[in-house]
């Protein structure tokens, strides 16, 4: 390969780069420059290449198109970071094809024609297939003067109002008069809302001989794996998974990954997905991939570092190793440090400086120098660095890992939660990691959480799914707290215990019961936590406003409950709340109006804050968000969709989001009431009685 110069140019008005062979100069870094010039158009961040057979020529002969072979990121999204590995990011441009809503899903690779089908073509990944991006078609439904004189020029802002799915699965209704509707103005995907198997395809360019491999962060809801075209894995559920990847039985350096995805509901193989649950669960490569490269053709890395803080200041480490490195165990060596910033800490560098691991199992009661603790107020985070080398050869680095962690310790006290031996009452709400798809990019995650903290959350309840990986970051770094939110007494006792043998004491095991004192497995829980929607439920029931007044009541008489029977147990609200539908204003009485949601969530939110013993409370929920029209109607999620949250799809705040900001941020002594329209709050009076 030789050097690839810049030239910029133009072509009917959008960006291109020309990358030109040259002779390669010995100071510059290689890269890899095709053999004829390549224009590529930037539309977005996606890439569409066009080869051109010389400089001089304007014929172009061939398109390829998407991220790949050799393009993708070489950065990972994400902790923990591999700096022994040759990292790439399969975010990007893939092959899709859809193989139907009636196809048995088989280990057997798509023939070349399904790629070329009526729904196939080119899709950025990350990608939930059935829940893709609506294309409005603003200037067939609005065309320029549409609006008249007054509103020249804002007949796009008028396009993607009506087509906002905040307001529902078919936009605002109030925008459809004929010959104006949903579905030819708002280009809602082919596939948005089937069933069925998607196929996805793309080749990453790797090192001859080399092994490597597959980190999915989230496939769903059943996933089969090939590298070229030999199946791997069946995975089934939404939880990261990795996969091995042997070399190459020949010389090849170009690798191809097909994945099959499967979204419909399987009592059988995967039972966790279950079509009754109030959110839609969309399939397709829904988190980030990754390929990693091995710098041998040996299977011998490291798996998992496991960090159990012991005390603000010291640590067990827990470390898992792949079958291969096990087997090969008395010939490697594992030698690991802290907060490493040798060359900026992205090396594995002076390794031979570091501390050896007594036993490849881990490290026990390790202290951190300069160790300082996490809380919300001062979320300080710490490194290590563990690195795999061969005993007669310790010059090879076979892998390297880096991990981050917070230094702190979660106890419960009797009535209290303890975070770092102080009493910590937790504030926050349900998330589920969605907007109008469960494909969030960084800054919808980093919004998030700047919406979390002007609310004054201290605490995310992730519901009901391992959250993304890089929002779980994103808390460590803000200081929020998350709990990933976890029958019979045989499952109970058996579950509480696999949690605390995998967390080795350093977390608290508890469930969200909507049983409440039915609950015959409390005992086997760290923490009390109960589900309840007081004066919500029936949603097709009117208001009962003695039913409001009794909130704080039933929270009092619950909390008391707890007390009597688990002394030891400190008591959660884990789940409660109301609908409130995005842009519905009226009477602070009257369900699914934006002022009866916020009615409900303050009642609740000043029973928590007047009650020394409830330790916590999490709102349902953050966000509104799709559901599966098939499960639930629109007498209880109309428009198909879960109304509860205090902010829209778009994250646009609704009534009660203001009012619980302001309670929030009252002092001790200040103002302690409801936060009403003027009218209903004359209406209303009295209305809190604590």
């Amino acid at each position: 390969f030789q050097l690839c110069t810049v030239q910029e140019a133009s072509d009917d008005n959008l960006p291109i780069t020309l990358l030109y062979c040259g002779r390669r100069a010995p100071e510059l870094p290689r890269c890899m420059c095709p053999m004829a010039p390549v224009v590529i158009v930037r539309v977005g961040w996606h890439q569409v290449l066009w080869r051109r057979m010389s400089v001089f020529t304007t014929a172009m002969l061939a398109v390829v198109l998407g991220s790949g072979p050799d393009d993708w990121p070489r950065e990972p999204p994400f902790w923990p970071l591999f700096p022994g590995r040759s990292v790439f990011v399969l975010n990007g441009t893939w092959q899709f094809a859809w193989l139907g809503e009636e196809a048995e899903l088989l280990p057997v690779v798509p023939e070349d024609a399904i790629w070329k089908g009526a729904l196939a073509g080119h899709v950025p990944v990350p990608d939930a297939f059935d829940l893709r991006s609506d294309r409005p078609n603003c200037g067939i439904c609005w065309p320029a003067g549409s609006l008249g004189p007054d509103l020249l020029g804002m007949e796009e802002s008028r396009c993607w109002h009506c087509c906002s799915r905040s307001y529902g699965q078919s936009g605002d209704v109030a925008c459809w008069t004929p010959p104006l509707n949903f579905e030819k103005c708002c280009g809602q995907d082919a596939l948005r809302s089937r069933r069925g198997v998607g196929a996805y395809r793309a080749q990453v360019v790797v090192p001859q001989g080399s092994g490597g491999i597959l980190l999915f962060a989230g496939c769903a809801m059943r996933c089969l794996v090939a590298v070229d075209g030999e199946f791997l894995v069946d995975h089934a559920g939404f939880s990261p998974f990795q996969v091995e990847v042997p070399p190459a039985s020949d010389i090849r350096s170009v690798r191809t990954v097909v994945i099959l995805a499967d979204n419909r509901f399987n009592a059988s193989t995967h039972p966790i997905h279950q079509p009754m649950y109030d959110w839609y669960q969309a399939g397709g490569l829904l988190r980030a991939v990754q390929f990693h490269v091995l710098p041998t053709s040996e299977l011998i890395y490291i798996v998992g570092v496991d960090v159990l803080p012991r005390s603000t200041s010291m640590v067990d480490v827990r470390i898992r190793l792949s079958a291969a490195a096990t087997r090969n165990a008395e010939d490697l060596e594992l030698r690991w440090r802290f907060d490493d910033d040798t060359n900026g800490g992205s090396v594995c560098g002076r390794f031979w400086d570091w501390a050896q691991v007594d036993s490849n199992n881990g490290l026990y009661h390790e202290s951190v120098p300069g160790g300082r603790p996490w809380s919300p107020e001062s979320p300080h985070l710490h490194r290590l660095k563990l690195a795999m080398l061969r005993r007669r050869n310790k010059s090879q680095v076979l892998d390297c890992v880096e991990v981050r962690f917070g230094l702190r310790v979660v106890e419960a006290r009797g009535r209290e939660l303890l975070l770092n031996h102080k009493a910590l009452r937790l504030f926050g709400f349900n998330r589920h990691d969605m907007t109008d798809s469960p494909v969030l990019s960084r800054a919808e995650l980093i919004r998030d959480i700047a919406i979390l903290k002007d609310l004054g959350a201290n605490f995310v309840r992730g519901a009901h799914y391992p959250q993304d990986q890089r929002f779980l970051d994103l808390c460590d770094e803000q200081g929020q707290s998350d709990d990933a939110g976890v029958a019979t007494t045989r499952a109970y006792t058996s579950m509480a215990a696999r949690l605390r043998e995998r967390a080795a004491g350093t977390r608290l095991v508890s469930w969200g019961s909507s049983a409440g004192m039915s609950d015959k497995q409390l005992v086997h829980a760290d923490v009390v936590a109960f589900h309840m929607y007081p004066a919500w439920y029936p949603t097709t029931a009117p208001v009962d406003i003695r039913e409001v007044q009794e909130i704080p009541l039933i929270w009092m008489y619950l909390s008391q409950w707890v007390k009597e029977r688990y002394p030891d147990k400190p008591f959660l609200i884990t789940e409660a709340g109301a609908g409130g539908l995005f842009g519905m204003h009226g009477p602070s009485d009257v369900k699914w109006t934006e002022e009866y949601q916020s009615l409900l969530l303050q009642m609740h939110f000043l029973a928590f804050s007047d009650n020394i013993d409830i330790a916590g409370l999490a709102l349902w929920q953050f966000a509104d968000m799709p559901i599966d029209r098939n499960t639930s109607g629109d007498e209880h999620r109309p428009g198909g969709l879960n109304n509860k949250g205090v902010v829209g799809i778009n994250r646009v705040p609704k009534v009660a989001y203001h009012a619980l900001k302001m309670l929030r941020q009252q002092k001790r002594g200040g103002y302690f009431g409801l936060i009403l329209p003027l009218g209903d709050a004359q209406r209303l009076a009295g209305m809190l009685r604590m």
